[in-house]
């Protein structure tokens, strides 16, 4: 009996998790895409980068020009992306591909700033916030055609797994997608030395990541030669410099630089940042409420809640510095989920105040 009533409990516990409102968030992100998509197939593409760079760069791939080293094949983007708006335009589908990696990357994004604002929190609804508002800043900043929430969706997931290797090849995987989330790693390896302060763990998680980076390399070379794993790691990594001070992009038809840094271009980033930030105004308002409180020790946590915490405001400091190449709405999609996490123990500051 006693069995049958601890059963029935779990039941309960798990019934009364917020899963409901959290499911309508991805369903109402999915559907979101499902719109964009829509009008872009109907209307043309209209992303710069989709259709100057990348959809060019994979007809040019299938025609045989070898990616990273013909001057129509050559991109700053981690040989994952290429491969799928090369897979994608093989079945004539390269818009549905970048689409789909968006919808699943913001879904990942919303469900991780869940799981680690419940992690703080401990308590579920109120990590409903964090779903929400993350949600309402990728409704801003996430919808489009672009490189950043399928790997923002896997970092922040490398810090909802437990397991050190498992995260190590999430986070692996978030940087063959987009090299800039490489600035979160130390982040995941704070986590890693926090839970158990094993040595083994550490390693565990670099070595997931370093292995999903050698493998994707070594792919470049399987499928297009030799000579094309050290240009694939030039323009995944080494042109990562020239991006930032201003050097034109060498031997490339493709892509050209822009002045909207913030040391190439500062009038231009300060534009772009004005755009961004004035339809984000309230998200950033309630995240900085959020940063108030728990700098501030108004609020109660668990040591878990506490380290946690630490970790996911590294993870954002680190993902910010993002912000000197360039002040492009899509780059705050890796900071969306911190935002949401942010915004949540706002609210968990003021209903602890309450109680």
């Amino acid at each position: 009996m006693s069995v049958l009533t601890g059963e029935s409990n779990s039941i309960r516990e798990y019934i009364r998790k917020p899963i409901i409102p959290v499911l309508l968030c991805y369903l109402a992100t999915v559907l979101s895409m499902g719109w964009n998509l829509r009008g872009s197939v109907l209307g043309g593409v209209s992303d710069a980068d989709a259709s100057n760079v990348w959809i060019p760069l994979a007809q040019n791939v299938l025609d045989g020009a070898t990616l990273y080293l013909d001057p129509t094949a050559v991109d700053n983007k981690p040989p994952l992306w290429e491969y799928v708006i090369i897979l994608g335009s093989h079945f004539n589908a390269a818009i549905f591909a970048m689409f789909a990696t968006v919808a699943v990357g913001n879904i990942l994004i919303i469900y991780g700033a869940y799981r680690l604002s419940s992690r703080i929190t401990e308590r579920p609804w109120i990590s409903i916030v964090a779903a929400v508002v993350t949600m309402l800043i990728l409704f801003k900043t996430g919808v489009g055609i672009q490189n950043k929430s399928l790997p923002a969706g896997l970092a922040i997931m490398s810090l909802v797994s437990r397991k050190p290797g498992r995260s190590g090849i999430l986070y692996g995987l978030a940087i063959m997608f987009a090299q800039q989330t490489i600035l979160g790693f130390p982040a995941l390896l704070y986590q890693e030395w926090n839970r158990s302060s094993s040595t083994r763990s550490l390693l565990r998680s670099i070595l997931g990541v370093c292995s999903v980076i050698i493998v994707s390399f070594l792919s470049v070379g399987i499928f297009f030669g030799i000579k094309a794993i050290p240009a694939s790691i030039y323009w995944t990594f080494g042109s990562a410099l020239e991006y930032v001070v201003g050097t034109p992009y060498p031997d490339s038809a493709l892509v050209s630089f822009i002045d909207s840094g913030i040391i190439t271009g500062p009038a231009q980033w300060t534009q772009n940042m004005r755009k961004v930030v004035t339809p984000l105004l309230y998200p950033i308002i309630c995240s900085a409420g959020g940063l108030y409180v728990y700098l501030a020790g108004f609020l109660t946590l668990s040591h878990n809640g506490r380290q946690t915490a630490k970790v996911v405001l590294l993870f954002t400091g680190l993902l910010s510095l993002i912000f000197i190449i360039a002040s492009w709405p899509h780059y705050w999609n890796l900071i969306a989920g911190p935002m949401g996490i942010a915004s949540s123990l706002f609210v968990f500051g003021i209903v602890q105040r309450l109680e």
